[in-house]
């Protein structure tokens, strides 16, 4: 079922404001990974949530259909620890682009 063109989903802006984890979980490799929304801000940009699934791939299989992303908040009667991935920098890969020229 497909939402309407009216109702808009949260953007990871509002849970950031709402201080909210994101847990993305892959369904085909069992993986679970912990986020910061200001961390996924400053990679994805500020988009709705409905559609991070699709922007982001699981580290353990490298693929993104079978993940599913919640958002939770953390409270002072939560003792069991988490690993929260932290965002330490974006490493761009330049690759060269050849194209062939006729001479003479």
């Amino acid at each position: 079922m497909s939402r309407s063109r009216y109702h808009k989903s949260a953007t990871l802006a509002q849970y950031r404001d709402w201080r909210q984890i994101a847990t993305v979980s892959c369904n085909l490799c069992r993986g679970k990974r912990h986020y910061l929304p200001a961390d996924l801000i400053e990679l994805l940009g500020d988009m709705e949530t409905e559609h991070l699934e699709r922007r982001m791939r699981c580290e353990a299989c490298d693929r993104n259909d079978y993940l599913h992303v919640r958002f939770w908040s953390p409270i002072a009667g939560d003792d069991y620890p988490i690993t929260i991935r932290r965002l330490e920098r974006v490493e761009t890969i330049r690759r060269p682009v050849w194209r062939d020229e006729r001479r003479g």
